[in-house]
């Protein structure tokens, strides 16, 4: 099946955003300050972990102009039950463009925790060894785990679009019928570019050199950056480097769904799992 990585570059790297795009972290781009969600468990205002935007191929939204956005809160990590889809601790919203606002969503209290922000320049196409036929496969723990193993090793641990989650735990989890997975969210960003230097992206850049680990330092730290970045290299799915994401446990993945209401509107289910 195909699925889509999205070619990430960093704030710290770009111009200001001007319009609507696909992107992790930051400011939420056209939703009204009066719906960012609120956290049922604490009641903090939750952090922006993605935005995208509806495209026929590889999102389909059911209408031109949706934008999903994904939230979860950050204010009570590991008390807050931001890993499940029924805690209330996440949100998972659609609008339609009528409903968006055409600039950035300030915050709508000063003690949000606002995650890195890195937007999707364009995105790659990569193609895994599941079949269309056997997709329901991937949903049910028996049916999983039957699922030879050079098929499992080919579906992609990180943020993308489409195909079937790359599961931390059990498939069980996933909602039934008419739930449908759209995509994941890893707890790295990951990105297929030439990795820049410190002073372009404004934080520590580390290396494995041989059996060693260098950093370089930027003369200037920007606060838009991660806290770090590494440099990866890993020859299976092209990543260069890699810096910090959200705070899905020990190196968890989060899962999006999808359905369609009764009234012909799309609403989002997330959660996530770790090891």
């Amino acid at each position: 099946m195909q699925t889509f990585l999205p070619d990430l570059r960093l704030a710290s790297q770009l111009p200001k955003q001007t319009a609507a795009q696909d992107k992790l972290g930051g400011l939420p781009w056209g939703l009204p300050v009066e719906r960012w969600p609120e956290c049922q468990e604490c009641g903090g205002h939750q952090s922006l972990l993605a935005q995208f935007l509806h495209d026929d191929v590889r999102l389909d939204l059911g209408r031109k102009g949706r934008v999903l956005f994904v939230f979860q809160c950050n204010h009570d990590p590991g008390g807050c039950e931001s890993w499940s889809a029924d805690s209330g601790a996440n949100a998972c919203l659609i609008l339609d463009a009528e409903d968006l606002v055409d600039a950035l969503t300030e915050c709508p209290a000063n003690n949000i925790q606002i995650e890195t922000e890195a937007r999707a320049v364009s995105w790659l196409t990569r193609q895994d060894k599941v079949a269309d036929a056997d997709f329901q496969k991937y949903f049910e723990y028996v049916t999983y785990s039957e699922v030879e193993k050079d098929i499992l090793y080919s579906i992609l641990e990180c943020t993308r679009l489409g195909s079937v989650p790359s599961w931390v735990q059990s498939p069980d989890e996933a909602p039934g019928d008419p739930w449908r997975f759209i995509g994941q969210l890893d707890s790295a960003y990951r990105f297929y570019c030439p990795v820049p230097s410190a002073d372009e992206v404004g934080c520590q850049v580390g290396r494995k050199v041989k059996e060693k680990y260098e950093y370089e330092k930027p003369k200037e730290k920007n606060p838009a950056a991660p806290a770090w970045v590494f440099v990866s290299n890993e020859e299976d799915i092209g990543t260069m480097w890699t810096c910090p994401g959200p705070n899905f446990g020990d190196t968890g993945i989060g899962y999006i769904f999808i359905r369609t209401t009764d009234d012909g509107k799309p609403e989002g289910q997330f959660f996530w799992q770790c090891c």
